[in-house]
C-alpha cells in the first residue's frame, strides 16, 4: 500500500488557513468556531435523545 501512494500521491482534502480558525474541507471553507458549535448542538441533542430512550426524561 506505501508503495501505491508513492506513485499516486494526492492531493490533501482538508487545508489549514493561516489564521488556523478556518478549514477547507474540498475547497469549501468551515470556520471552526460553527464547527464546534454545530457539534455542542448535536451532542446535546444527542443527550436528550438517550435521556428518553433511557426513561430519564
Amino acid at each position: 500500500m506505501l508503495a501505491f501512494q508513492k506513485k499516486h500521491a494526492a492531493q490533501a482534502l482538508v487545508c489549514w488557513l493561516d489564521n488556523e480558525e478556518t478549514l477547507f474541507y474540498y475547497s469549501k471553507s468551515v470556520a471552526v468556531a460553527d464547527f464546534r458549535r454545530t457539534l455542542r448542538r448535536l451532542g446535546s441533542e444527542a443527550e436528550k435523545l438517550l435521556d428518553q430512550l433511557l426513561g430519564r426524561a
